[in-house]
């Protein structure tokens, strides 16, 4: 028995500090096999940039998630009492690739996501909290038919990369989110909202011969799909007066 439990104590540092293993890398096993959670909330900080010609918009956010790894459960005792063991900047990215993570990816994005800031917070109950600051350009659509006096809806798409719903599940980790405290010049930043849903993946079934098949009706390959949304109001008055 003593075996064992130093085993299972030994996974659980190899994957809080070991060498990158498939142990510790695989999808975390759920319950009937069911979708790994991941709480998700997001939290715009600045408008950058916006792009009417370019057609897009420029931001700096606050990403946070949480899920459960019961691979990265610890003693605190293996950690002279500590609860929680942090990791920040190139720690936390090294961390990342010793353990599961759901890869939270931006998906209607122009060019690289910068990161900001990068930390994870991994508790003893195997509780992990993923928070980064970053700074993206994203691509939206504009309609300019009520020009000047048009309202444009920017948004921002995440998914899981690679991991369909039947795999992982996004939720919301609060009920309200935040939105930017500055408005973009000549723009009203309306209210900032969070819907969750799901995305059809891209498929295609060649080995089929049934018309349609790789639209797959009931949903079994669709991306859980966050859209956060916020509403861009021009500012006519200032508008005409500029030009």
């Amino acid at each position: 028995a003593s075996g064992t439990s130093s085993t299972k104590s030994k996974a659980t540092l190899d994957c809080l500090h070991g060498e990158t293993a498939a142990l510790c890398t695989t999808r975390p096993k759920t319950k009937k096999n069911k979708p790994v959670k991941i709480s998700v909330a997001l939290r715009l900080l600045d408008i950058i940039e916006v792009d009417e010609k370019g057609g897009s918009w420029t931001v700096r956010a606050f990403l946070y998630a949480h899920w459960k790894d019961s691979r990265l459960r610890f003693k605190p005792a293996d950690y002279d009492g500590v609860r929680r063991v942090n990791f920040f900047g190139e720690s936390a990215l090294a961390q990342l690739k010793r353990m599961w993570h759901p890869q939270l990816t931006i998906v209607n994005h122009i060019g690289e996501r910068v990161s900001e800031n990068l930390e994870i917070f991994i508790n003893r109950n195997g509780k992990v909290e993923y928070r980064e600051m970053f700074n993206a350009k994203i691509r939206t659509k504009f309609d300019f038919r009520s020009f000047p006096f048009d309202e444009q809806t920017a948004t921002i798409e995440i998914e899981s990369f690679g991991s369909p719903q039947q795999f992982v599940r996004l939720v919301p980790a609060v009920r309200k989110v935040g939105n930017s405290s500055t408005p973009p010049s000549m723009w009203n930043a309306g209210d900032f909202s969070v819907v969750f849903g799901a995305r059809p993946e891209p498929r295609y079934e060649l080995s089929s011969d049934t018309p349609g098949a790789w639209l797959a009706p009931d949903g079994v390959n669709d991306f859980s799909l966050m859209v956060a949304s916020l509403v861009l109001k021009r500012q006519a008055r200032g508008f005409m007066a500029t030009r």
